[in-house]
């Protein structure tokens, strides 16, 4: 069917009023700590300048709002970043119709790529129709082992209820770095195809899954470019 545009970007977001509004506050703390770090660069300087050295009170005072300011700028960008998140979730759903919900719960969604990783959190879902088909746009995160760490990753799904029985299939886009775990049965499509994507499907379902992903339907894709993960 024809395409459906989301004509919202984060660059429209910024030109109204509220975004201006955190850009001023960013900016008053931006050069606040301008001024502390020319503070804190002014220390050596006296102290080599002055007989004797600073005096170590000086020294403390001197350094002390910087030691204050650098935590409080480092929390301050997490929420001005997540203000404007929330801001873009709000007016895309608000100039469609439809539902924004901040958080959300996973362990309904029978997705692949929802059951990946640890510690899953939803930030953001919308749901709505388009041409009466419903669908949920959700955006969530989960943690993977990185060496002692944990990282971070954060992603953006976008699913669409269609009725009918579907096999579990999973078509992956292999220039996307992230790899869905533990797929054991690949099935053969055409070079061309293949040199771009993998396609994943349940034991003894190769030929419903070929009746999805059609021969026209892997060329529209690649005429395309389609660049993400199914």
């Amino acid at each position: 069917g024809e395409r459906v545009r989301i004509n919202l970007s984060m660059e429209e977001i910024k030109q109204d009023e509220f975004s201006r509004d955190l850009a001023r506050r960013s900016g008053h703390w931006f050069v606040f700590l301008m001024l502390c770090l020319l503070v804190f660069g002014l220390i050596p300087i006296l102290n080599s300048a002055i007989p004797g050295g600073l005096p170590a009170l000086w020294i403390m005072i001197m350094s002390t709002p910087l030691v204050i300011m650098f935590p409080l700028l480092i929390r301050n960008s997490f929420k001005i970043r997540n203000s404007l998140r929330n801001e873009f979730w709000n007016r895309l759903a608000k100039e469609r119709e439809w539902i924004h919900e901040n958080g959300g719960d996973l362990s309904s969604e029978d997705g692949l790529m929802f059951k990946e990783g640890n510690n899953r959190k939803v930030h953001h879902i919308i749901r709505g129709t388009i041409d009466s088909l419903p669908f949920k746009i959700i955006d969530y995160q989960f943690t993977i082992p990185n060496g002692k760490a944990q990282q971070s990753l954060f992603f953006t799904a976008f699913i669409f209820e269609i009725g009918g029985n579907f096999p579990h299939c999973y078509l992956d886009k292999k220039e996307n770095w992230y790899k869905i775990k533990g797929l054991s049965n690949k099935l053969s499509l055409p070079r061309e195809f293949e040199k771009q994507f993998q396609l994943w499907v349940p034991s003894g379902y190769e030929m419903e899954a070929l009746q999805i992903f059609t021969l026209d339907l892997m060329s529209k894709m690649l005429d395309f470019k389609f660049p993400y993960d199914i």
